[in-house]
Order: structure tokens, then C-alpha cells, then sequence
């Protein structure tokens, strides 16, 4: 490929040289390329073997697209782990808090809103529902919910 640099080309002094300039970055990037590259690809808009020459539209249209990584990615700071810790930095009082409670068995976890609370239902009333069911045996399960909540209903009021 013959491709003749053009003097806009270099954008050193428009990137973020915390983030941009070391080497984790550089290959960030090239993977974000390369990336890029497969779904253009997968998406049938560009092929997979270049030209052997860069004609000057597809020049204009690369520097156009250079520039726009180059100001996109001096917006972004991309941050390491090793950037969040600093060795001297002091903990504030009051920022953070101790959790408490036993996580080990989180997969288990329900919010207390939905975990049902059954009511306590007494003895007696379980003995004159099932009373009431044997007395009318013809009554389907609906039916039988129907009266015995009017009954209990009674009770209450």
C-alpha cells in the first residue's frame, strides 16, 4: 500500500498521554480496531483484502475518520487499576462504611418484599373450613374460597 503521511497525522499533543501512551492503552486500542474491523466485515461493508494503492478519496475519508478517533479518544481517559490506588492516598473519615451480614449465600437471597408472609391461620378456623367442605360436597374449590372468605370476612367485622 502506498500511503504518503500528511503533516495531520501526528496528534501526539492531542491525546491524553496518562492514558493514551502507555503500552495497555496502545493495545486497547489496537484490539478496538481490530474489532471494529470484524463487524464492518460481518456487516458486508468492507472487504477483506485492501487495495495495493489509496486512492485520495479513500485518503480524505481515512483522515476524516483519524481525526474523529483522535478527538473521541481525547474525551475518554481510560483508567488502570493501578491509576484508582495511589500508595499515599489517605483514607477520609466518614466515605466509606462496613457492610454486615453473612454473604455466603447470596444465590438464595429474596428481597423481603417479595418473599410471602403467610398469615397465622388457628386451628379452629381450619377445622370449620374442612367442616365446611364436607357439608358441601358439591361446592368446587372456587365456590368453597368464595364462602369461606364471606364467613371469615363476618368474623372480622
Amino acid at each position: 500500500m502506498e500511503v504518503t503521511p500528511n503533516s495531520s497525522t501526528t496528534a501526539d499533543d492531542e491525546c491524553h498521554e496518562d492514558s493514551m501512551h502507555n503500552a495497555v492503552a496502545k493495545h486497547l486500542l489496537k484490539d478496538v480496531f481490530v474489532y471494529c474491523d470484524s463487524l464492518l466485515q460481518e456487516a458486508d461493508l468492507i472487504d477483506t483484502e485492501s487495495s495495493a494503492t489509496i486512492s485520495a478519496d479513500a485518503m480524505a475519508i481515512g483522515e476524516e475518520l483519524y481525526q474523529s478517533t483522535v478527538e473521541m479518544l481525547g474525551e475518554k481517559v481510560l483508567v488502570t487499576d493501578q491509576d484508582l490506588i495511589h500508595f499515599d492516598e489517605v483514607e477520609e473519615e466518614g466515605l466509606f462504611r462496613e457492610v454486615e451480614g453473612d454473604f455466603s449465600d447470596d444465590e438464595d437471597y429474596e428481597p423481603a418484599e417479595k418473599k410471602a408472609k403467610p398469615g397465622y391461620v388457628p386451628l379452629e378456623t381450619k377445622i370449620k373450613v374442612v367442616r365446611l367442605a364436607k357439608e358441601h360436597p358439591t361446592w368446587n374449590l372456587q365456590t368453597l374460597q368464595i364462602k369461606v372468605f364471606c364467613w371469615v370476612f363476618s368474623l372480622i367485622f
